[in-house]
């Protein structure tokens, strides 16, 4: 049997999602939009772990591992609904009306994310059960206001740090896991 090969890119818009991650720290079921993803801003970064080294008299290596990498994504969102918005900063609408105040940019709470090209059928998504998110602000005059975004992925009850599957045919049911 051949191995199967991942193509994480696809042609068409990249868009995240994000959804509160099920029991035990499984891959969330809703998503909702977080934007667009900016072309050519994702980034991934993966920090090598502890070395652990067992040495005898002397100082002799006698063995070595190191732990499990960390992983972080960064990025930038384009388009960004104004529901993803409340998610990750504290929003006030109501003290003027027709303004919004952000009141702060941090948030303690865990996500599920999905990142992929979903008008793409058959194109891969990257699938991340649990991870912290923050979401900043930036301008640049050949895009306007955009959002800079760092994601965290975590280790949760699971065991599973990220995954890939594929983007479904609108009929068929999204599979989740």
């Amino acid at each position: 049997m051949e191995d199967e090969v991942l193509n994480p890119t696809a042609w068409g818009e990249g868009m995240l999602e994000v959804g509160e991650p099920g029991a035990g720290d499984t891959l969330a079921t809703d998503f909702d939009d977080m934007g667009i993803i900016l072309d050519d801003s994702i980034g991934v970064a993966a920090d090598d772990g502890t070395p652990l080294e067992l040495r005898s008299w002397g100082n002799v290596l006698r063995d070595y591992q190191g732990t499990e990498k960390t992983f972080t994504i960064t990025g930038t969102l384009i388009g960004i609904p104004a529901s993803a918005m409340r998610k990750f900063w504290g929003i006030d609408t109501t003290s003027t009306p027709g303004t919004t105040w952000v009141k702060s940019t941090v948030t303690n709470k865990k996500y599920s994310f999905r990142m992929g090209t979903p008008k793409v059928v058959g194109s891969d998504r990257l699938l991340v059960p649990v991870g912290r998110m923050s979401l900043g602000l930036a301008y640049a005059q050949s895009n306007g206001w955009t959002a800079p975004f760092t994601i965290q992925m975590l280790v949760g009850a699971t065991g599973y740090i990220y995954g890939f599957d594929t983007v479904p045919t609108p009929t068929e049911e999204t599979p989740e896991g």
